[in-house]
């Protein structure tokens, strides 16, 4: 599952979570919403685009109204 990903310097005091942790967060397709959790399995650092990558594993969707 991809996450946001925030250019340099947007957000920068967030923590970058690390392998193993829970994440959650909303994300929206067009017009559905849909609040998801899960374990972080990689975490890298893209130098060609200078940002954090965050894969994780989903572990529970659940659709918003």
């Amino acid at each position: 599952v991809p996450l946001k990903m925030y250019e340099k310097g947007e957000y920068s005091d967030l923590p970058v979570p690390r392998v193993g942790e829970e994440v959650g967060g909303v994300y929206y397709s067009g017009e559905h919403k849909f609040e998801m959790t899960g374990i972080v399995e990689r975490v890298f650092y893209n130098t060609t685009m200078n940002l954090v990558v965050v894969s994780c594993k989903c572990t529970d969707i659940q659709k918003l109204k």
